[in-house]
């Protein structure tokens, strides 16, 4: 990231990590977490598990 705006680089950091957190399981939201460890470990997720996945990625990342 080298952009002349520090701000929008420090933004993106931060998306940056929680996007790779999230991909790991490891955000700090238990149902986050449990449902992107049962995708990494079984290739399936639960439809509501999934819908908790979708709104917390659109949201807060």
């Amino acid at each position: 990231m080298c952009t002349e705006n520090k701000r929008f680089d420090k933004f993106l950091g931060q998306k940056i990590k929680i996007f790779i957190g999230m991909a790991k399981g490891k955000t700090g939201y238990p149902i986050v977490d449990a449902g992107m460890r049962q995708l990494w470990e079984t290739g399936y997720m639960c439809i509501i598990v999934n819908d908790c996945c979708d709104l917390f990625f659109s949201k807060i990342c």
